[in-house]
């Protein structure tokens, strides 16, 4: 989703005594930022070390992963039709990033997230240009693998859309449920969070969808979070 061309993403590091923040932007860069605390304590300096230009052309969204100290970073590719890519980055300990590995993808990475399946680690992507979602196999950050690659259409026309220019899916984050057997996936296009739940090999079991959770009309949701509650 193309909105400014100043930064879209944020990632930020703790360090010992100051904090690290990774910022993607549509001008092609990921910045490293340093941000130390002023001795009052009421200010941080900030300051840009470095910039890497390996999740080009629209670096969107990033998620970081502690354990590893890796990067990945989802492209929306505005001006490489078809030709968007998805990332991986080693963080090294002065904070610059090393490539690691570039995958494909469909146009319009907008969010990531990653869960485990077995020892197998994967990660979907929420493309809003691409009106789909694709599956990446992630075990090894140096060695990217596309599984699935999901483009959806409507088998109908969302109240209020125009007939003679018919409406897509614009899917703007992916999550993963509280119980681990379902993905959700919010639509900007239409007044609906799509549910499809997940195979053994942790594809989805069902390309086109279970029935959506439905919105108040004209919500047109961008985000959704998980909440667990108790009841007495």
């Amino acid at each position: 989703m193309k909105l400014t061309t100043t930064t879209l993403a944020l990632c930020l590091l703790t360090l010992a005594n100051a904090s690290r923040l990774y910022v993607s932007s549509y001008s092609g860069n990921i910045t490293t930022i340093e941000l130390t605390e002023k001795p009052d304590g009421n200010a941080v300096d900030l300051k840009a070390t470095f910039q890497s230009h390996g999740c080009t052309p629209s670096p969107s969204w990033l998620e970081y992963h502690s354990k590893t100290s890796t990067l990945y970073c989802a492209d929306e590719g505005f001006t490489t039709p078809d030709k968007a890519v998805f990332t991986s980055f080693k963080v090294e300990a002065d904070g610059s990033l090393k490539l690691l590995d570039t995958v494909t993808t469909l146009n319009g990475g907008v969010s990531t997230t990653t869960y485990a399946v077995g020892k197998e680690k994967l990660t979907a992507i929420a493309h809003y240009g691409g009106a789909g979602i694709s599956i990446v196999n992630t075990t090894d950050p140096s060695s990217l693998e596309v599984l699935r690659t999901y483009s959806f259409s409507f088998g109908f026309q969302p109240e209020g859309s125009n007939a003679a220019n018919p409406a897509v899916p614009f899917i703007h984050q992916v999550v993963v449920d509280l119980t681990r057997n379902f993905l959700l996936a919010p639509d900007l296009s239409a007044d609906m969070i799509h549910v499809f739940g997940f195979a053994e090999d942790g594809t989805l079991i069902d390309p086109q969808g279970q029935d959506p959770l439905l919105v108040h009309q004209g919500s047109g949701p961008s985000r959704a979070s998980n909440n667990k509650t108790t009841t007495d």
